[in-house]
Formats: C-alpha cells, structure tokens, sequence
C-alpha cells in the first residue's frame, strides 16, 4: 500500500469513527428505542381492549385473535382458559377506551419493561362530552418474545382511598 493508499486508509477510519456511538450513549439510544417499542406495544394494546367482550361466548377465541401481537404466548393462554381474568369490555357501556402511561422503566440488564398508567373508559355520552367514565390505574410488565416487547404482566393497582380504580371484574360506576 502506498502513502496514498495509507492516507486514504487514515480519512475513512477517522470519518467512520466520528459516526459511531460509544458505548455509553449507545445504550442509552439502544434503550430509548426499546421505550418507545414498549409505549407502541401499550398503546396498540389499550386501543384493542374494547374489541373482546369478556362475557361473549366467543372471548377465548377473540382474545387469542385481538390480544396475540400484544402479549406473551403465557399470558394468553392463561386469559384464554380463564377470560374472567383478562382485561376486556364487560359491559356495552362503559368501555375501555385507551391506556395513559405515567411512566416506563426499564431493568437494568434491559430485559424486562415496566409501564405505570391508566386505563381510560369512556361512554357514548362522554365522548360526545369529551369526558371519561372513570378510570384504573395499571402496571405492566412486557419482555421480549420472538424480537418483540410483549406484555407477560398486567395488573390492576388497587388503593385505599376513596376513589379507588376498580379492581378487574367490578363494573365502572357511573354518576
């Protein structure tokens, strides 16, 4: 190799080398996407729930078709053996309508998500009114299956004050 040659060699080593990420910032973008692929995953989630009547003869079956790109092969056998435990439309009216998130935590070792939020219901009235019918606070837990985050936990967080969320299976109150 001539000077040339090593010179040429020098510019495009030092070019590519301004364009790589070092190792700390690249986690941090690595793990930045991974947050954004959760909050997608939710939502698109949130926006489904409305779609399985749990009290349809027909819920095992929806909730395999509706759920299936959004959790984990575990957790949709478990809520199709037992759809009472799923969350779902139980009545016409109110119905959940989309998921809030509060916040997205990631593990450590990036193998795990955690997401905190609200599950909104809303009526024909309050949509017309643009009020919700109530809400319940959540959390998730999602974890990577087959190349993508899914959900494996979804639990609904119970308080002791007076405007508790309901728990899964009480209907919403309306007033």
């Amino acid at each position: 190799m001539g000077i040339l040659g090593l010179f040429v060699f020098f510019v495009v080593r030092n070019e590519s080398a301004k364009h790589q990420v070092p190792p700390e910032e690249s986690t941090s973008v690595e793990e930045g996407l991974a947050r954004q692929e959760v909050r997608t995953q939710v939502l698109g989630f949130g926006e489904r729930l409305r779609e399985v009547s749990l009290l349809a003869p027909t819920a095992p079956a929806d909730i395999e078709r509706v759920y299936r790109p959004y959790v984990t092969r575990s957790l949709l056998s478990a809520w199709i053996s037992y759809p009472q435990n799923a969350p779902g439309r139980e009545t016409s009216s109110p119905w959940p309508d989309h998921i809030d998130i509060a916040e997205v935590t990631m593990s450590d070792d990036a193998s795990a998500a955690t997401v905190t939020g609200v599950l909104v219901y809303m009526t024909s009235e309050g949509i017309a009114s643009n009020t919700d019918a109530g809400s319940e606070t959540i959390a998730l837990t999602l974890v990577p299956e087959d190349g993508v985050w899914k959900i494996d936990r979804y639990e609904v967080i119970r308080t002791n004050s007076a405007n508790a969320p309901r728990t899964q299976g009480e209907r919403p109150m309306l007033e």
